[in-house]
């Protein structure tokens, strides 16, 4: 919903879901990959690599690839670039690392609600079913509330709460575009 309202302007730009940076900042986050190959040693080549052509460029590099990227969805005028991938709560800190003037939303709903969206969307109907969302339903609204409050202070983060959304949009829509 946010993204929809966010985007209905010609300012906007944006794809549903493309979870672009997750296979590429999580790089050194072995906690978070799963692969045939083992991610453990990747990390440590990738390391290894960026210490031979410096980790500062490696990482102004990869900048400015997924910016390119990301610039290649702008169609016309548009001038912000809206990604919405639930699952970046894994990968805030690398998100503030790589791009530091980026606009984070944080976008909170009741858990009760998003659990419902789920069963819903995904038509689950077991409990077996859910253990997929388990960090989605039990982890992640600590990941996001640790991180509001650790970046109370940067104007470049902000908490929304759905449930306002839908109470009064058009005032909270109108003061994400003045933001």
């Amino acid at each position: 919903l946010l993204q929809a309202l966010l985007s209905n302007n010609e300012q906007v730009g944006t794809v549903s879901e493309p979870w672009l940076l997750l296979p590429f900042v999580s790089f050194k986050r072995h906690d978070l990959v799963k692969s045939a190959f083992n991610s453990e040693l990747a990390k440590e080549g990738i390391v290894d690599f960026q210490t031979k052509i410096g980790a500062n460029g490696f990482e102004n590099d990869l900048s400015k690839f997924l910016l390119n990227q990301y610039a290649k969805v702008l169609q016309g005028n548009e001038r912000f670039i809206l990604d919405k991938t639930p699952r970046y709560y894994e990968i805030l800190d690398e998100i503030l690392h790589y791009f530091p003037s980026a606009k984070i939303i944080l976008l909170k709903r009741n858990p009760i609600a998003v659990l419902h969206s789920i069963i819903q969307t995904w038509h689950t109907n077991s409990l077996k079913g859910l253990l997929e969302y388990k960090r989605d339903l039990l982890v992640a609204p600590h990941i996001l509330n640790k991180f509001s409050k650790d970046h109370v202070s940067n104007d470049n983060v902000r908490t929304v709460h759905y449930e306002a959304i839908i109470q009064n949009p058009m005032a909270e829509i109108q003061a994400l575009y003045n933001w």
